[in-house]
């Protein structure tokens, strides 16, 4: 009884070590008004009208964000948020706006998604930046991962 009580605890202390370490980012629900009008490094991901997804990278700063690229995914430079945000309010029905941030506590993007799809966000294994991967179900049969 003792022996299993210890298995499970070395079980539960190893599967928090592993995932806990790994699972670092956090996001936060705002409103599209509260993204800051600056430049920042976009990219889109588009499979169909309703599943749409646009990533606000914070330039400038020591980390980058990166969303896994598919045949969907494209980058679209350096840019202000407010066209994708209007694109947001006139064609998406129901949509969500999250920050991205690191492992610290530090802002270092947002992201619009239609709630159609939903993101996941982890830290590279070189620690230079994060990677954003779309979780969208019309291209759940192409998966690569």
């Amino acid at each position: 009884m003792r022996k299993t009580a210890i298995c499970w605890g070395l079980a539960g202390f190893f599967a928090w070590a592993f995932f806990g370490c790994h699972r670092s980012i956090v996001s936060g629900e705002i409103t599209p008004d509260q993204i800051p009008a600056r430049e920042y490094h976009v990219t889109v991901h588009q499979s169909y009208p309703n599943y749409f997804a646009v990533l606000f990278d914070i330039p400038d700063d020591d980390t980058e964000i990166v969303l896994i690229r598919t045949a969907f995914t494209k980058s679209m430079g350096t840019d202000r948020p407010d066209t994708y945000i209007e694109q947001f309010q006139n064609q998406i029905r129901s949509y969500k706006t999250s920050m991205i941030f690191d492992k610290n506590g530090t802002l270092r993007g947002y992201i619009l998604s239609s709630t159609l799809i939903d993101h996941t966000t982890t830290d590279d294994p070189r620690g230079d930046r994060l990677v954003v991967r779309i979780l969208d179900p019309a291209l759940r049969a192409c998966d690569p991962l």
